[in-house]
């Protein structure tokens, strides 16, 4: 392998990097999957790919440079593996879209996997080592190569300030920071609700028989039960549009298991009760399953707090 083909190759990688790069934007943009940290270190890691070829271009092929290569690489696939350990369990949705039945980490894991056996290729080829007069001269396409990846990583930099602003990025990102608009902190955000029931017992000769306490048009609502699966790290701000823009007065409580959210209502009519269902809460952002029950008798008399 000549000298000048090896700086063609290693411009051809830097193409490769930033199309990965560019790639992973277009669907942080179109389909508004921010990354989260473990994705951005990912990206780090590719940005860190293109020093070896970049310094090859600018003094020639080195050994040492493919050996930045590999480590960068090594870095960004224990990244990338931790996230497909992480999502590895049967049943468990991932994160993120994928892309021909595999996520992006696990493309991203494979990616990095062909960047080192692609270094220890050209390492084989010792002709591309012998000493130069002069560093390369490099065409336009090959300045264009390093320019380009040195744009997107600019990019990648702008996008995590907006999207993590001055402090550590969240787990699950929903928003970018510094475009959204400051609100008070709720606590329904940031405190765990509780549901406990207990039962009342009244002596009768303190209230006298039991009668009928409820009017009739309340003894012939039907209370609903909406059992709501969300998006990673969007349950929060599901429950707090049900809670303030609910057509009629809900109660959300955070749960454990399957699914994020139980939602009570009650309605007088069961096109009520589909209406809510279908079109007010699947009509909210990050709403991604549920699980509906009508209740018609309640027994005894409860008191929940």
């Amino acid at each position: 392998m000549t000298r000048s083909f090896a700086i063609s190759m290693n411009a051809l990688a830097l193409y490769a990097i930033a199309a990965i790069l560019l790639a992973a934007f277009y669907f942080q943009l179109a389909l508004g999957e921010l990354p989260c940290p473990l994705c951005l270190l990912q990206r780090v890691a590719f940005a860190a790919l293109a020093f070896g070829p970049i310094l090859t271009l600018r003094h020639g092929p080195c050994p040492r440079h493919y050996g930045l290569v590999i480590i960068a690489a090594l870095f960004g696939a224990t990244i990338a593996a931790r996230q497909v350990f992480l999502h590895i369990l049967p049943g468990d949705p991932g994160y993120g879209s994928s892309l021909l039945g595999l996520h992006y980490y696990s493309w991203a894991f494979l990616c990095f996997a062909a960047a080192i056996l692609a270094a220890a290729v050209m390492l084989l080829f010792d002709r591309q080592f012998e000493p130069a007069p002069s560093a390369p001269i490099l065409r336009p396409i090959e300045k264009m190569a390093v320019w380009l990846v040195i744009g997107v990583t600019l990019l990648n930099c702008a996008s995590v300030l907006v999207e993590c602003g001055f402090a550590a990025c969240p787990d699950n990102p929903v928003a970018y920071r510094l475009l959204s608009e400051p609100s008070e902190p709720s606590w329904r955000a940031v405190r765990p609700q509780i549901m406990i029931v207990t039962r009342t017992a009244v002596p009768t000769w303190l209230i006298g028989p039991k009668t009928a306490s409820r009017s009739d048009q309340e003894a012939t609502m039907k209370t609903l039960f909406v059992m709501v699966k969300c998006d990673l790290g969007a349950a929060d701000s599901v429950g707090n549009i049900i809670v303030d823009k609910s057509p009629a007065q809900a109660e959300v409580y955070s749960t454990t298991g399957r699914y994020d959210l139980l939602v009570k209502a009650s309605f007088n009519d069961v096109d009520e009760i589909a209406a809510y269902v279908q079109t007010f809460i699947h009509g909210i952002p990050g709403v991604k399953d549920t699980y509906t029950f009508v209740s018609f008798r309640a027994y005894g008399d409860f008191t929940v707090f």
